[in-house]
């Protein structure tokens, strides 16, 4: 035990401080609720940004060439914003493959859970699947809470 030796009562003043703040801190929380929260927060701020971007990615366009190459319309389909890049071909397939996993598995979820987790029948289904959970439920609640107005329960 150096610490002591070395006269060092300011530290330990403070160390006690924040231990005692930090042990108070840790009852008032519930750190799966937490947690919870801070995935719903980050799913709503960032859901806007993945569906646009997802869209984007997925969106072509026709660009229009002067020589007939391409085919006998001289129109090509390309990336929106990048002209250069072919529309599914190359190095653009395995962006919208990335673009796709992202609509299917972080895009549409979270509204048809959000829309139909109030229903039997559709929380019967995540029980066929093994997803009907206390964690679940509070994650939906994290969203409805703020439209409920005290009488459901």
């Amino acid at each position: 035990i150096k610490l002591y030796e070395k006269n060092v009562k300011f530290v330990l003043f403070v160390w006690r401080f924040i231990r005692k703040f930090w042990l108070r801190f840790r009852r008032r929380i519930n750190p799966k609720t937490t947690i919870i929260d801070l995935f719903a927060t980050f799913l709503l701020l960032s859901y806007t940004k993945f569906t646009y971007i997802s869209l984007i990615i997925l969106s072509p366009t026709n660009v229009y060439t002067y020589n007939n190459v391409s085919n006998e319309n001289g129109i090509i389909r390309a990336l929106l914003y990048d002209g250069s890049l072919d529309y599914f071909e190359d190095t653009h397939k395995s962006i919208a493959i990335l673009a796709l996993f992202v609509l299917v598995f972080i895009v549409i979820p979270p509204p048809f859970l959000l829309l139909f987790y109030q229903f039997r029948w559709f929380q019967k289904i995540l029980t066929c699947f093994r997803l009907s959970s206390h964690t679940l439920a509070m994650f939906v609640n994290a969203f409805q809470s703020g439209y409920k107005d005290g009488r459901e329960g």
